[in-house]
């Protein structure tokens, strides 16, 4: 299995240098553009910094032996106490459906929005 970051770093053509991943000018551009974002002059190589070190992360991650260790759907294996299911407010279904503009067998009637 191939390391994520090492599939990102082979897309975003990013090369390895003292130990940080750089991502091209043209790819962050090209991020921004896909992101919808806008991003200036000045903070390219701040992103591009960041960005590098995210991905050095998730390289990092994806090194570590997890042979035999099993999969936890939560970190803490921990059950959530419920309280009661107990009513708190009155039933205002008649005096709210009084003021409503229209309604029809106990529901609500609302203007079609999609066409």
């Amino acid at each position: 299995m191939v390391p994520y970051a090492t599939l990102i770093r082979g897309i975003y053509r990013a090369e390895l240098t003292d130990n940080l991943m750089s991502i091209e000018r043209s790819e962050i551009e090209k991020l921004a553009t896909l992101s919808r974002i806008a991003i200036n002059e000045e903070t390219i190589s701040e992103v591009s910094q960041r960005l590098g070190s995210v991905l050095e992360l998730v390289d990092q991650l994806q090194a570590v032996d997890t042979d035999g260790v099993e999969a936890m759907s939560h970190p803490m294996q921990a059950t959530q106490r419920l309280r009661e299911d107990e009513v708190t407010e009155l039933n205002r279904r008649e005096a709210l459906q009084a003021i409503a503009p229209e309604t029809e067998d106990g529901l609500f009637l609302v203007p079609k929005v999609i066409e």
